[in-house]
């Protein structure tokens, strides 16, 4: 492993991951070398795969989809840092009820016609559309009303103030900006983007290829001549052997485990960093036992969070706070949960549940999501509480019959947002991704009024007063078992150069136009 660091030098650790060596977050060394095609292996989404960004939801159709696209903003070395991207700027009135955007000039589709402001126009319109994915995130525009003020400014108005709106779009996935007149359709047989490589071809649940945009509105890069995403494999196993046998050269998102025993082996390079998605077990407000808060306080006390991210996740992960969107702007860092098994008790025994049984709901769909809802069972025993683990086909978990949205205790994460705004909005808005309730339940209007005025607030010390309150109401009534803010690890070839983990946990926030391979 030391002649591994040596190779591939770390600015900062994400973790140990189990082994006692110091996960790096970079695969850095060399000057960037041009040619070659950048071979990455996926678990396979079978017929169902992608090349619409808006519906881009698996790891393997974001991947392709950030190789075609650009948004307007996206997420930089942070959590928190929003970098322009085909916005160059954005711009509000004194309130922040109307916002300006103006475009980069001079990017050019991949068809060689010029982006326009008609285009972010239909893109945001359909972001809106009542069967998107984003919808929760953009509720707040008032999409009726957007209006092209010349060929690269587009008018925004809200529907209600918001301080920050590049924080809310740059989302890492999603979002990309397509064609005014595209369809899932058009975007399934040819797509044209303005993104760092072209389509070549697609066979979902198998493979699709690109090939580099000599074009591209960055000139540095991209370095591959073409990257070819291989989503035939069923299994983690097939994927690092695949690596290991040099028939890929890039396994995103690995297994936890398989990445410790990799770090052990010394044999790829393993990078990742710390991300703000928030592993967590959701408990409904409005249901049985647990629609008591001090029975929701005693189960987030019992929790031993290190030993959930020793024990499911590999070590990889810092501890969760039951809060969203750690790292991000105006973060509550001082609020802290620890275990306290006495004060469980006697908050059990308060609420007259002192044996207290409850189904947890879990699923084999992500690596780590069994292991942790077991051991959150065999740790609750020490407050009396009994825990019965129901583990649900994966094909179903997320879905109304699987229990989505409707369970009363399950295992989840949540992805990470570029703001708490961007974080909230999507939890709070009904149809986003809340499967506590709480804030959308009966008597969760004064919630909703915090968050419109944390939202709209320009100044940036009562903005961090009305946001702090807001956390701090979901820190002692919310649902959220949040346990860990779980990093994102990686595996890479020998010669593969220039990539780094993100903070959004995907391979260099998706920007795969900055590897390289290494001369020799």
């Amino acid at each position: 492993m030391s002649g591994l660091l040596t190779a591939c030098a770390s600015d900062s650790s994400a973790g140990k991951g189990g082994t006692g060596k110091t996960l790096t977050t970079a695969l850095q060394g060399g000057t960037p070398v041009s040619g070659g095609t950048l071979r990455v292996g996926t678990i396979t989404g079978g017929a169902s795969e992608t090349l619409d960004p808006l519906y881009g939801l698996s790891i393997q159709d974001s991947l392709r989809a950030l190789q075609l696209y650009d948004g307007l903003f996206t997420i930089g070395s942070s959590a928190g840092e929003v970098v322009p991207a085909l916005a160059t700027s954005a711009e509000r009135n004194a309130d922040g009820s109307v916002w300006t955007l103006h475009l980069r000039d001079g990017v050019v589709w991949h068809d060689g016609r010029t982006l326009d402001a008609a285009d972010v126009i239909y893109s945001i319109r359909r972001w809106a559309d009542p069967t998107s994915p984003l919808l929760a995130a953009v509720a707040g525009i008032d999409v009726a009303h957007l209006r092209r003020t010349g060929a690269l400014t587009v008018q925004v108005p809200m529907k209600a103030p918001t301080a920050d709106l590049p924080a809310l779009l740059a989302l890492p996935v999603l979002t990309g900006v397509v064609q005014a007149g595209a369809t899932t359709k058009s975007l399934q047989a040819k797509p044209i983007g303005t993104g760092p490589f072209k389509y070549s071809s697609f066979q979902p649940g198998s493979r699709s290829e690109f090939v580099a945009n000599k074009d591209y509105w960055q000139k540095n890069g991209p370095h591959f001549a073409s990257v070819e995403i291989n989503s035939s494999f069923s299994d983690e196993n097939a994927r690092v052997n695949a690596l290991l046998s040099g028939a890929v050269d890039l396994v995103p998102q690995a297994s936890y485990l398989i990445a410790r025993q990799q770090m052990a082996a010394g044999k790829v390079h393993v990078f990742g960093a710390e991300t703000s998605t928030l592993w967590n077990f959701p408990m409904r407000v409005d249901k049985g036992a647990l629609a008591d808060v001090r029975v929701r306080q005693a189960l987030r006390m019992v929790a031993d969070r290190q030993a959930l991210i020793d024990g499911a996740l590999g070590g990889f992960g810092t501890p969760g706070n039951d809060l969203l969107g750690a790292g991000v702007k105006y973060y509550a860092t001082d609020l802290k949960r620890v275990q306290d098994i006495d004060q469980a008790k006697s908050l059990l025994k308060q609420a007259g549940h002192s044996d207290l049984r409850v189904t947890l709901q879990t699923s084999g769909v992500a690596d780590g999501f069994t292991q942790a809802a077991t051991l959150f069972a065999q740790q609750a025993k020490r407050a009396g509480i009994t825990v019965k683990v129901d583990v649900v086909a994966p094909e179903t978990y997320f879905t109304p019959a699987g229990g989505y949205l409707s369970a009363p205790f399950r295992t989840t994460f949540y992805s990470p947002a570029a703001s708490l705004e961007g974080s909230y909005r999507s939890f709070l808005t009904p149809g986003g991704q809340n499967d506590s309730g709480w804030g959308l339940q009966s008597g969760g209007a004064g919630i909703l009024s915090n968050l419109r005025r944390a939202c709209a607030e320009t100044d940036s010390a009562r903005a961090q007063e009305r946001w702090a309150a807001i956390q701090k109401q979901q820190f002692d009534e919310g649902g959220l078992l949040g346990y860990a803010n779980a990093s994102v690890v990686n595996l890479a070839g020998d010669k593969l150069r220039g990539l780094r983990e993100g903070p959004v946990g995907f391979v260099n926030n998706g920007r795969l136009r900055d590897g390289w391979f290494a001369a020799n």
